[in-house]
Formats: C-alpha cells, structure tokens, sequence
C-alpha cells in the first residue's frame, strides 16, 4: 500500500527512523545504498554499555532531527573527506552501527523542517497582530458610534427630539460636543492617573535599588564606603516614608554590632562601678558610628512602631548637642540600657521616655537635656553637670546621683525618688526633697509600677533653698 502522507512528513519519519528503528540481527549490512560500517568497529545487535557512547548518540541524533545547521554542515564536510579518501561511510555511523547509519540528506532535510517551522511561525505572529489591529479599529469605531449615536440622543432627553430641522440638529451638535468634550476629560485624568502610578512604581524601584546599594557598602572594609552608604540610607528615609521604619532598624543594628559593649554584669548583679577606668577627654565613638548616630538624631518625626534599640552599647564621649543641629537631637523613646555615655556631650538632647536603666553616664554633660518620663533606673550620674535638665516624671529608683553639678531640689521635685535613690549630700536633708520623698513612697504603696508617677510636688511654704 502506498504511503499517502505528504512528502515533508515521509522526510522527517525517515530521519527518525534511521536513528531509532534498530537493524535486524540477520542483516548488519546498512539499508542505505552507498554506506557501510566503519571498518574499525564490527556491528552488534547488543545494546552499548559505554554511557559516554550513549550519550554521543542522544546528541548526534537530536542535532539532526532538531535540525541544527553547525551539526548538519559538520556532518557534510566529514562525510566529504571520507568520500575523497575512498570511503563512503559518514563519520558518525561508526558511534551505534546496531541502528541504521545516518543517510547524507538527514541534515538537510532537517534544516529544511527548521526553516519551514520558522517561517509558520512568523507568519502566524504577523496574522495576529494584523487580527488584533482589525479588532482595535472596530472597537475604536463602536466606541464613537455609540457616545455620538446612542449616548448623545440619552443625554440630550425629550427637550431635544421636541424640535425640528435646524434647531435640533444645533442642539444636538452641541450635545455631542460636551459628551466628547466630557470623554476627553476623563481620558485626560486617566492617562494622568496611570503616568502617576507608573511614577511612583518607577521611583520605589530606585529607592528599593538605591537602599540595596547601600546596605551593600554598609558592609565594606573602608571607612569612605561606610560613611557614603549612612548618608545615603538617610536620603531614603527623608524621600521614602514607607522605609522609615527600616533603615532606622538597619542604622540602629549597625551601631549596636559594632560598639557591643563587653563585660555585661549577669542577672542580679549590680551596676558596674562607672569611675573605675574612667575614659579621657575627647575619646569619642568611630566616625562611622558618630554619622549614624547623627542622621538617628535628625530623622523626620513619624510614627514608629519600635523604639530605636541601642542597648549595651559603648559610646563614650558622644556629641550631639543642640546648637549643631537645625532642631534639638531627638533620641525620644531611645533603647539605651546598659548603654555606657561617660563624658558624654548630650546638651540639649530630647530623651524623652528613653530607657536608660544601668546606664553609665559619669561625668556626662546634661545641661538642658530632656529626660521627662525617662526611665533611669539604677543610672550612674556620679560626676553629671546637670544645670537646666529637665526631670518631670523620670524615675530616679536606685540611680546615684552623688558629686552631680547644678542639681535642684526644683528637678527632683517633679521625679520619682525613693529611699534606693542616692542623692547628693546638699540634698540629702532638703525639706523640698524630703517632701516629694515621702509622696513617692505613698504613692508607690497606693498604685502599680507602671502607673505615671505623682505630680510635682509643691514648694512647701517658707521654704529658702
């Protein structure tokens, strides 16, 4: 029966069947006219047990029925030299003689099936776009048809289909020209509506690049590096709001790998004795650290839901200063415990309802600093200037306050003091002082810990302090 099949397809089955349909164990001579086996290799009907020949064949074979124009004209020009030198073998009939040998046309008919699947291809990808222009100009035409047909005669109601001839024909041009004049309109704010989405979306990939960037210099072993990748983060942070929150924690984490403070007293202990070793003047924290602590004291004022996490930290002799900055250095809702500040220069500083619990702020200059609701718990303030410190409700429970400068009986009079408070020695016997003891102590029996302390205690009568 003859095979009906068009001459394409009768090709390609023929290629697939010289690779694939073995010869029969009684005949080894090749099917092909023309061809016979590599003289060097006998031919078997057992299957290869060499993989790497295996895999040889896979390759050749798939080269030639994908159609691949380097293997095809490889196989050309090998089967060329075997022809000069006498023999009419393809070079790669000796890789599996089991299988019939590849015939010389196999190549080309593939890169024949290659080209004509490609050029259906285009022609398919053409014949769509071509369909879809179609169906986009009879859209763009209903769409006309209908806001100057249907819409215009739904907006324009009975008062225009009452007149006649000239006037409604007036009337209804000028109908047609607000529903287009409106059409337009709302084009318009959409186009602007998608070019704002389209910004935004393109300025939060290069906010998100640029804080990758940094972070990746927030690593680097040179100095220059570190300080250009600090300021940059501070850039995203003022021009992106929804990056607040992270580059703080990311700044914040940085400070505290690099300052750990080493020696921390175990559960129980007291607090490490601050005078010992006391640092000398103008030591000061790393440049890196001092220009993260910086841009942490400018940063905008937004809601943030942790505070700035800043525990166990050595940072003796900080600067931050008031009259170096546009507005006081805001470390509001600071986390500083165990932190060690001596010598540190923190005049004028917002630490409002920062947690300073154990920390050590020896000979720390706190002139005008705010520490309204702070909690120093346990703080060494041996040696402190504190002329002008704001006190009002801090809880001074435990914190020792010997040899301070400039200390009132005013501030205290506003704090939470108990009998675990160290006072300076002026103050121990201070009616004022006395006075605002003995109402912490009522007031601690009467409500919880957590509680706001009692409010300032008034002058007493008489009092000359």
């Amino acid at each position: 029966m003859l095979d009906q099949r068009p001459l394409l397809v009768r090709q390609v089955a023929w290629v697939r069947l010289a690779f694939t349909h073995p010869a029969t164990p009684t005949d080894h001579r090749p099917r092909t006219s023309g061809l016979r086996p590599h003289p060097h290799h006998q031919a078997t009907t057992e299957p290869l047990k060499d993989s790497r020949t295996t895999r040889s064949t896979w390759c050749h074979g798939r080269a030639a029925i994908g159609g691949h124009r380097r293997a095809a004209g490889v196989w050309r020009r090998t089967s060329l030299l075997h022809r000069k030198a006498g023999d009419k073998t393809p070079a790669c009939s000796h890789i599996r003689t089991a299988h019939r040998p590849v015939p010389i046309w196999a190549p080309r008919v593939c890169c024949y099936v290659h080209r004509m699947a490609l050029g259906n291809r285009i022609r398919r990808v053409r014949s769509n776009r071509v369909a879809l222009a179609a169906l986009g100009a009879l859209s763009l035409l209903g769409a006309i048809y209908l806001v100057l047909g249907p819409l215009s005669w739904l907006i324009a109601g009975d008062t225009v289909r009452t007149l006649h001839g000239k006037e409604r024909a007036d009337a209804l041009t000028a109908v047609r020209q607000t529903v287009l004049a409106a059409v337009a309109g709302t084009s318009v704010l959409i186009g602007v509506g998608f070019t704002a989405r389209t910004y935004r979306l393109s300025r939060r990939g290069q906010v998100t690049e640029r804080f990758r960037t940094a972070i990746g210099h927030l690593a680097s072993d040179k100095l220059a590096e570190r300080l250009g990748a600090i300021y940059s983060l501070e850039h995203v942070m003022a021009e992106s709001p929804e990056e607040h929150n992270t580059v703080v924690a990311v700044l914040a984490s940085f400070i505290r790998e690099n300052t750990k403070r080493d020696g921390l007293p175990s559960h129980g202990d007291g607090p490490p004795d601050g005078m010992r070793d006391l640092p000398a003047w103008a030591t000061e924290p790393p440049a890196d650290i001092r220009a993260a602590l910086d841009v942490l004291a400018r940063r905008p004022e937004r809601p943030e839901s942790r505070r700035v996490d800043l525990r166990s930290t050595t940072l003796v002799g900080l600067v931050l200063r008031d009259f170096e900055f546009n507005a006081p250095p805001r470390l509001s809702r600071v986390f500083l415990t165990w932190a060690d500040l001596r010598r540190a220069d923190l005049r004028g500083a917002d630490l409002t309802r920062a947690i300073l619990n154990g920390a050590q702020l020896c000979h720390a200059w706190l002139g005008s600093t705010r520490l309204d609701h702070a909690h120093l718990s346990d703080i060494d303030l041996r040696g402190a200037r504190l002329d002008g410190t704001i006190l009002l409700g801090a809880y001074l429970g435990g914190a020792d306050l010997r040899d301070t400068h400039s200390l009132s009986a005013e501030q205290l009079s506003g704090a939470f003091i108990d009998e675990t408070s160290r006072l300076p020695s002026e103050l121990v016997a201070d009616p004022w002082v006395m006075a605002r003891l003995a109402e912490c102590q009522a007031w601690r029996q009467q409500h919880a810990s957590n509680e706001p302390p009692p409010p300032p205690t008034p002058r007493p009568p008489g009092y000359s302090g």
